[in-house]
């Protein structure tokens, strides 16, 4: 994954830079070509155009701990190295091992997710069609809080299950929440699964085919919820 870029990010010792290491390639290149240089950071980084070291250096750090940096330090280091061939083959391998990173913890998060995930239901609000322009406007203008469902539903039988989920939404309604920024409530969808099918309820707690309202205004999609299953920690109390 991308990590941030901060100047407190640091794993090397810049007053020792020959101690320095990098586990990619294209960190090793550098820290080799500071070295043979006979220069110091602050005069290395300022061969690449830096008027301030201490931002060069802050990319000089990024660069080792996590293999990235920006554009305008990427093409100042080509002007250093004479040997761009070998350059280029050093990020191309910094690359790779960098997408081999972000797919190892890809999967650790999902095995995460899916170890703690809880059924939840994600109430919906239906709007004029005319007051937003795109459905991410509209989230961002109508999101909900997920509403958490008890430890019950996960062994209950799919009867019992639709009861829970009714007296869920029944209560949901009684603590004033039918409507958000005088958007009117129109359904839930549950996720019963980390990735299981979504089923739609009326706001009164009843299954629907559908989340749209009586007035067929448009409420958020199923595209929309995105954001809603990796927030989806952030649940109401019951």
């Amino acid at each position: 994954m991308w990590a941030a870029r901060s100047i407190l990010d640091v794993s090397i010792n810049l007053g020792d830079v020959m101690k320095c290491h990098s586990r990619y390639p294209i960190g090793k290149a550098v820290i080799d070509l500071l070295n043979g240089s006979g220069l110091s950071l602050d005069e290395f980084v300022r061969q690449l155009g830096y008027r301030k070291a201490s931002k060069g250096k802050a990319e000089f750090r990024f660069l080792i701990n996590h293999g990235l940096c920006e554009l305008k330090f990427r093409e100042a280091l080509k002007e250093l190295i004479s040997d761009r061939i070998s350059l280029e083959l050093a990020w191309q391998r910094t690359a790779e091992i960098r997408r081999a990173e972000d797919e190892e913890e890809l999967m650790r998060l999902e095995k995460h997710e899916r170890n703690t995930f809880r059924p939840y239901l994600l109430p919906l609000y239906s709007f004029s069609a005319s007051s937003h322009s795109s459905a991410s406007k509209r989230w961002n203008e109508c999101s909900s809080k997920p509403v958490e469902l008890p430890p019950e539903f996960l062994t209950a039988s799919d009867e019992r299950r639709l009861a829970l989920v009714k007296t869920v939404i029944q209560n949901h309604n009684r603590r004033g929440e039918s409507t958000l920024n005088s958007h009117r409530l129109s359904g839930y969808i549950l996720f019963s699964e980390y990735d299981g099918d979504a089923y739609y309820f009326s706001a009164s707690g009843d299954p629907t085919e559908s989340a749209e309202s009586e007035d067929d205004e448009p409420t958020i999609s199923l595209d929309d919820l995105t954001l809603a299953r990796i927030d989806r920690g952030d649940f109401d109390e019951k």
